[in-house]
This record gives structure tokens, sequence and C-alpha cells, in this order.
């Protein structure tokens, strides 16, 4: 599945809505839409372009939608045979960011000892704010996925990351409470 998580990035909606109740009837509601700005207009203005992911006590029902129209999946807890989530971060960002950092040293030196001048210093400036940036989109770039595998082998799920417009995000303690809800109800359909 370690190929499926690195997918992760590339698919992930924004988180627009959270729910998690460990009560029922509906356990867990993720609902996502395609970043960016033409996306959010089209959800304003009623166009569905989202995906939802809702965990039931017997079932889990993904729905997708798009300008196209839309796509609803139910798999019954009972035919799940794997699920996992995980969180998945942007770890090549810090690796440019400590560069960046790199650099911004290198032209303060230059600065400093090589009588470098106005453009030396703003050269580390400059590195500094793309470090910064760096990190700032390491933070913001977390990629949580929720998935299952059925008995026939089809994989469905969701990958979500931090909304900024709508500000939403998952914490760490949330995925591990979903897995744990979802492992739950699948270890009591299978005993039954």
């Amino acid at each position: 599945m370690h190929s499926f998580a690195m997918m992760a990035s590339a698919r992930a909606l924004v988180l627009t809505e959270k729910e998690i109740n460990e009560n029922g009837p509906c356990y867990v509601r993720l609902r996502g839409r395609k970043s960016g700005l033409v996306a959010w207009f089209l959800t304003m203005v009623g166009i569905d372009v989202t995906t939802e992911f809702c965990v039931y006590e017997d079932h889990i029902e993904i729905s997708e939608g798009s300008v196209s129209g839309k796509i609803n999946e139910l798999v019954p807890i009972s035919s799940v045979s794997n699920l996992g989530t995980g969180l998945v971060k942007p770890f090549a960002l810090l690796g440019v960011a400590l560069f960046f950092i790199i650099s911004a040293i290198g032209s303060l030196f230059g600065a400093l000892f090589a009588h470098g001048g106005a453009g030396a210093w703003a050269g580390c400036l400059f590195a500094l704010i793309l470090a910064a940036g760096c990190i700032i989109a390491y933070k913001i770039g977390r990629t949580m996925m929720a998935y299952v595998v059925t008995d026939g082998g089809t994989t469905s799920g969701i990958f979500v990351k931090r909304s900024i417009i709508e500000s939403k995000t998952l914490s760490e303690e949330e995925v591990d409470q979903i897995i744990a809800i979802l492992t739950k109800l699948v270890r009591e359909k299978h005993q039954a």
C-alpha cells in the first residue's frame, strides 16, 4: 500500500467538512473538494465537485461529484478485507528549505567577509523567505488518507489535506480515531 500512499499528494482534496462520532449512526464523514479557487467557486455556486467518505455501522459510502455528474459507491463492511489510514508528509520540502537556509548562510558570509554589499544581503533575505515558505508548505501540505480494500480487491478511499479557505484540518489524533472506529466495525462484522 506504500505506492497507494505516494499518490496521496496528487489526488488530495482539501477538507471542507469533517464529523467523527464514535456513537454513530454516521461514525465518520469526511468531505473534500479539489484544491484551488475554481473548485471553491463551483462549490459556492452550487455545482457539486466534492467527494464524501462516510462510515456507517454496516457499510461505507463514497460519493464523488464533478461538473459532469456524480458517482456513488457502497462498500459493505462485511466485504472489507483490508483498511487503513495514513498521514503523508511532503518531506522533500524540508530538504529544499535546508538548501535555502544553507544558501542564506553562504550569502551572509559573502556579505560579511567578502564585502558583498546590498546584493548579498538581499540574496540572504530572499533565501530565508523561500526557506520559510517551504517550511510553511510542509506544515500545511500533510495529506491524510482513508482507504478500504474489499474481498474482490477493489480499493476505495479519500485523500484530504488542510483547507486554507475553510481552515479545516485533521489532527493525527483524529486520524488514529478514524482507524480505531473502522477497525472496530470491521472486527464486529467479521466476528458475527
